[in-house]
């Protein structure tokens, strides 16, 4: 079982919708999401987020595949 979590939120910031990224401080889920394309982090809520699109979705998905359980509970 994998200890590490994401849990997937949806936002909208600036009339875009995004995917916020939310996580416990670590080293490795922090390398992986600067591999995302264009993470930036929200002030407003705390978290990182990335523009919401299919191709994102499976990114993020395939980014943390044996890494990090991805919580999909407030997404889909």
């Amino acid at each position: 079982m994998l200890n590490k979590h994401i849990t997937l939120k949806h936002l909208f910031i600036k009339e875009k919708q995004c995917i916020g990224l939310q996580f416990n401080a670590d080293k490795v889920i922090q390398a992986l999401i600067k591999e995302l394309p264009n993470p930036k982090w929200s002030k407003e809520f705390n978290m990182v987020y990335i523009i919401n699109n299919k191709s994102n979705i499976n990114l993020v998905f395939e980014k943390f595949e044996g890494v990090a359980w991805v919580n999909c509970n407030y997404f889909f």
